[in-house]
């Protein structure tokens, strides 16, 4: 992958987590994570405190490898949000 900013579809996203791909988890971050912050801001209402639990999300995600449960989840945006923001 390169410097521009990719748009990956979700198998592709997938499929590069479950490899361990830093590079797809980069474009994760980058195609989700706004969405993400918008669900965390409407429950929090503190944005430095919602952006704290974006990236302690986004963490857990990588570090407990939920990527592998991905393909049993209908849409990869609400497998983020169960999985990252309720741990």
């Amino acid at each position: 992958m390169n410097s521009v900013k990719n748009i990956l579809k979700e198998e592709q996203l997938v499929s590069g987590l479950q490899k361990g791909d830093t590079e797809v988890f980069s474009c994760l971050y980058d195609q989700y994570s706004g969405a993400l912050f918008g669900v965390i801001k409407r429950i929090i209402e503190d944005s430095d405190l919602a952006a704290d639990i974006l990236q302690d999300s986004f963490i857990k995600i990588w570090e407990k490898e939920i990527h592998t449960i991905l393909l049993k989840e209908d849409s990869l945006l609400g497998c983020l949000i169960l999985q990252g923001i309720l741990l």
